[in-house]
């Protein structure tokens, strides 16, 4: 049988907001506490996060020792560009 890797989204261990709770459903963990919570699941040994909102230039470095230090890997590290209107088009497909 083959081991199945799992990984969870950082933002999904926070106050989790959608259009009808925009401040959440819970209070909100810092990122830390996130790491730490994710670490103790058990069978997740992979977190994704977006780049400025969960990790910035400030404390990329911080996160990457603290999922070491939790025997955590950063599986997902993408930019979070859709939320910013500029792209609502896209940005390789946009005609403007």
């Amino acid at each position: 049988m083959r081991d199945i890797k799992v990984s969870t989204g950082i933002w999904f261990l926070g106050a989790t907001s959608d259009r009808f709770v925009k401040q959440g459903y819970r209070p909100d963990k810092t990122i830390a506490e996130r790491f730490k919570l994710a670490a103790s699941v058990e069978g997740v040994g992979g977190l994704e996060m977006h780049y400025p909102t969960e990790v910035t230039d400030d404390t990329y470095k911080d996160l990457k020792q603290l999922a070491v230090d939790l025997g955590l890997e950063i599986v997902q590290f993408c930019p979070h560009l859709w939320v910013d209107p500029k792209f609502k088009f896209g940005q390789f497909s946009n005609p403007d």
